[in-house]
């Protein structure tokens, strides 16, 4: 998978690390809830128009994430396999924290 550059800014970073540091599981957040967070000036600072221009790199970087063991992403309700890369999905994803077996989160940030 190729990241956008837009991945690698540390306000797009900043703001989906507090949802999933703010977002307890089993609960999860929505990219536009990342994306709508951000102010203008950052949105413009990343090359766009607004805040749904800034979708396609929140997903970039949840997948990003993913691989390193930091969250898991759901489709239709369920958590998507490692193997299913980004481009395969169609429509709305959601995000969460990664959950240990017992039902714990494992993360702490």
């Amino acid at each position: 998978m190729r990241t956008t550059d837009a991945t690698h800014d540390p306000a797009l970073r900043t703001a989906f690390l507090q949802y999933l540091d703010h977002t307890e599981p089993p609960q999860v957040f929505k990219a536009s809830e990342v994306a709508q967070s951000l102010s203008e000036k950052q949105l413009t600072r990343l090359g766009y128009e607004g805040w749904r221009d800034a979708i396609p790199a929140i997903r970039e970087l949840a997948w990003e994430l993913r691989e390193l063991g930091y969250c898991e992403i759901l489709f239709r309700g369920r958590v998507l396999g490692m193997d299913v890369d980004l481009y395969e999905v169609e429509g709305p994803v959601r995000f969460r924290r990664k959950m240990e077996a017992n039902g714990n989160d494992g993360l702490t940030f």
